[in-house]
């Protein structure tokens, strides 16, 4: 049980980490983007909020210490880790809210690809809940 709780560890770490850093470069780059005055070639980039990058450079940043702490099994990883998707999906509600996503979703595979990368998200928190269940739940005593 311990070897599957190390490796499913690394897994959902892995893929938050790799989330993080994707996001990042990513508004490094719409940031550049915005600046060098592509926000007429490339349409609803002009809709993305001002203060999104920063807050999603926060937001990543809680999802890497959410990853830390669930690889050193502390006991606080549970909460990192349920803070971190549910500031993603504030995020998302918040690009959906500024008009962003609705000029974005244009066909069904772009909205299955967000799909499939929250259901990943959630399945990191489904995770750390049973491994948090697993070390830290008091043991029911067997009479």
């Amino acid at each position: 049980m311990a070897v599957a709780l190390k490796i499913g560890s690394w897994l959902c770490a892995t893929f938050v980490i790799f989330s993080a850093i994707v996001w990042l470069v990513g508004g490094f780059l719409v940031t550049n983007a915005l600046s060098n005055d592509a926000g007429s070639t490339v349409s609803g980039l002009d809709l993305i909020p001002a203060t999104f990058w920063p807050a999603r450079a926060v937001v990543s940043a809680i999802g890497v210490v959410g990853a830390i702490t669930l690889v050193l099994s502390r006991r606080a990883f549970f909460r990192a880790i349920t803070l971190w998707f549910a500031l993603e999906i504030v995020l998302i509600g918040w690009l959906y809210a500024s008009g962003f996503l609705a000029s974005q979703f244009n066909n069904f595979e772009s909205v299955r690809n967000l799909a499939v990368l929250q259901m990943c998200g959630l399945s990191v928190v489904l995770f750390a809940w049973v491994k948090h269940n697993t070390l830290y739940r008091p043991r029911i005593l067997q009479e």
